[in-house]
């Protein structure tokens, strides 16, 4: 494919998932579920519905629907990548493949994968009812957006579409957990625009891990 280097087209994606880091798992900013199963069991409860936008291959929702301590969660995932979708849709035939063997064997139990959906979807204009989701999680996919390689004046269209779209699909009282590399001067004036009570959370990185900066917002939408 030929090479794109614009992070917030969907080309740049289909190649990154086909021919780039992303043909294996990978987790933006070296977050593993581990880094941020806290600040996710701050958050979320029993019994919702979540939806992770700009999943990509990451595996951080799928590992919190396994916790013992968040039974009968349903997540969602969507991304722009075919490819990415195509890659976990297939992860999970496999995996719940795998489960079906064991547990006939007597070993395990059939895993949660009637739980779990990933859809080809733009998170900048989503098909999903008004007030479906008690929680929406990005990690990175706002940073995406903003990195158009131009000079950032608070006017992006498809971060302003993005956040429209979220607060749409939200339920009332409900939450937006995003994780960003980003500083919070940039991204605070887009979430400031919506009803949204914001609130800044620190990861606490695994011991070893990659430097970098990253942070978390949680946005409760009023």
């Amino acid at each position: 494919m030929e090479v794109d280097n614009n992070p917030a087209s969907k080309h740049y994606w289909e190649v990154f998932y086909s021919e780039g880091k992303g043909r294996n798992e990978y987790e933006w900013y070296n977050v593993i579920f581990e880094d941020i199963r806290e600040i996710l069991l701050q958050y979320v409860n029993t019994g919702q519905n979540i939806l992770q936008i700009g999943v990509g291959n990451s595996t951080i929702l799928e590992q919190l629907l396994e916790d013992a301590l968040c039974p009968q969660l349903v997540v969602h995932n969507i991304d722009i990548s075919e490819v990415a979708v195509q890659q976990m849709v297939q992860r999970q035939h496999v995996k719940q493949h795998a489960a079906v063997k064991q547990a006939k064997a007597g070993c395990a139990r059939i895993g949660r994968a009637a739980d779990i959906t990933y859809a080809h979807m733009d998170a900048c204009a989503m098909t999903f009812a008004d007030n479906t989701f008690d929680v929406v999680f990005d990690k990175g996919t706002s940073d995406a957006l903003l990195s158009h390689g131009q000079e950032e004046t608070g006017q992006n269209d498809k971060i302003k579409a993005m956040l429209h779209e979220i607060f749409r699909v939200l339920k009332p009282k409900s939450k937006f957990l995003l994780i960003s590399g980003n500083d919070e001067s940039i991204l605070f004036p887009y979430l400031y625009e919506f009803d949204w009570t914001v609130e800044r959370v620190a990861i606490v990185r695994r011991p070893k891990a990659k430097s970098s900066k990253v942070s978390s917002l949680a946005g409760a939408r009023e």
